[in-house]
């Protein structure tokens, strides 16, 4: 009878890192130029299109969160590793911006909610 050896320490893959990153650049990225091309029609004063868009950008939004959510994770997978980030400068390192990209988007979020509320308080006026 011989025994097996037992895994005792799974070492994540460096390749998973860098495809999580990828997957979710792309998802992030292809989020921002679906929210840009929502937005090109700009119509600011019609209370019909504001409530149209803000519905879009809303049922849109978990395409970035998933996005933001998969780059974190291959960040930490990939320091899991060993292959972490030296100590760069702030403005150069990725998961920086990644962090500030999720605050401003939860600030267009919250804005988001005011305007929408603000459209179904004044309904449109016909003649």
């Amino acid at each position: 009878m011989t025994s097996e050896p037992a895994i005792t320490d799974a070492v994540p893959s460096p390749l998973a890192a860098i495809a999580l990153k990828a997957a979710g650049l792309v998802a992030v990225i292809s989020a921002l130029l679906d929210y840009l091309i929502l937005l090109i029609p700009l119509n600011l004063t019609n209370t019909q299109w504001q409530l149209a868009t803000t519905t879009q950008l809303v049922d849109r939004g978990i395409v970035p969160l998933v996005g933001i959510a998969l780059l974190l994770t291959g960040f930490w997978l990939e320091s899991s590793v060993g292959r972490g980030a030296n100590s760069k400068s702030l403005a150069a390192d990725l998961r920086f911006w990644t962090c500030a990209l999720a605050s401003f988007l939860g600030l267009v979020y919250l804005l988001l909610a005011l305007l929408h509320l603000n459209s179904v308080r004044y309904p449109v006026r016909r003649p």
